[in-house]
């Protein structure tokens, strides 16, 4: 008898997932890990598990035709493939990683082994990224990064079709070699420059500032440490803040799990929840919608079985 993806999940909830996380292979395997790069966490050795295979599911009280299950791949702890399935279990998109060089490609395959999507990622020899584009859907901008001698990343924007080139930004670095600072060209109405800046507890960015307004922008964080096989060097963080041409990348991408804190207006209630296994590797994360009226409510639940 054939047992869709919808069925098999329904009995991930809440109340019995810690018994069923028992069908599952998980391995636990305590090894070293160095990076003479990373932003140290703290000094506690923390168990490491061998990252293979990772299984998502990710289920929508109010939408289960669109409930997913995702099957990732590992190499050296990075994802390098994963195929994606429907609420029937059949597989719908297969995701593929490769390095050629120092070009990075992300490509995405419809059933018919069509390229649905993709872009690529461009570094140098230390890894630091120089350039990105979108080819699939097609995107004639090229992102391209400048490294400047005074400590400075200049981001500009390439138009292919002409050639024209225009600055987005220029970033700046700190003692660690950690980007904490951004000059945004706003060409919004009368163009000016956006100043931000990142402040840091240690090595943990605690808040984003802006020199043109008494905003801030706080950061909050789980207490449970990130094991060290999943920490990113100095370039590693910086990349993903230029890949994502924002500060708050480094906050959410970084080496502290980033929390989501709960909201409550008059009319829209959003909680969240995120739970760890005993190496505090994300296991489960549920986040719960609630507007105006007791039906108007949507429950996104995720659950992380490592292997």
């Amino acid at each position: 008898m054939k047992t869709t993806f919808s069925n098999s999940v329904a009995f991930f909830n809440k109340g019995n997932r810690k018994i069923k996380l028992a069908l599952f292979a998980v391995t636990a395997l305590t090894v070293s890990c160095s990076d003479e790069n990373s932003v140290e966490l703290n000094n506690t050795p923390q168990n490491e598990m061998t990252l293979n295979k990772r299984i998502i599911f990710q289920t929508q009280s109010q939408n289960p035709s669109s409930n997913t299950k995702e099957i990732q791949y590992y190499s050296n702890n990075e994802i390098v493939a994963d195929t994606i399935f429907d609420n029937s279990n059949q597989w719908i998109a297969r995701k593929i990683i490769s390095t050629n060089g120092t070009t990075k490609t992300f490509q995405t395959l419809n059933t018919s082994n069509e390229i649905i999507a993709h872009r690529e990622e461009i570094y140098d020899p230390q890894g630091r990224i120089t350039s990105r584009r979108t080819y699939v859907p097609e995107n004639l901008i090229i992102v391209s990064f400048e490294y400047n001698s005074d400590n400075t990343i200049t981001a500009y924007a390439t138009n292919t079709l002409d050639g024209s080139s225009s600055q987005i930004a220029v970033y700046h670095k700190n003692s660690d070699g950690l980007i904490y600072k951004e000059f945004r060209n706003n060409f919004v109405g009368t163009p000016s420059i956006v100043e931000s800046t990142l402040e840091f507890e240690g090595s943990k960015p605690t808040q984003l500032t802006f020199a043109s307004s008494t905003s801030v922008v706080p950061f909050y964080y789980y207490n449970n440490p990130k094991p060290s096989n999943l920490l990113k060097s100095v370039n590693q963080l910086n990349n993903s803040t230029l890949n994502g041409l924002s500060l708050t990348k480094l906050a959410e991408e970084g080496n502290y799990y980033y929390k989501r804190n709960n909201t409550n207006s008059s009319s829209v209630t959003t909680t969240y929840q995120t739970d760890f296994n005993s190496n505090n590797y994300i296991e489960y994360y549920k986040s719960t919608y609630l507007g105006s009226g007791t039906t108007n409510q949507l429950t996104t639940e995720i659950f992380y079985y490592y292997n």
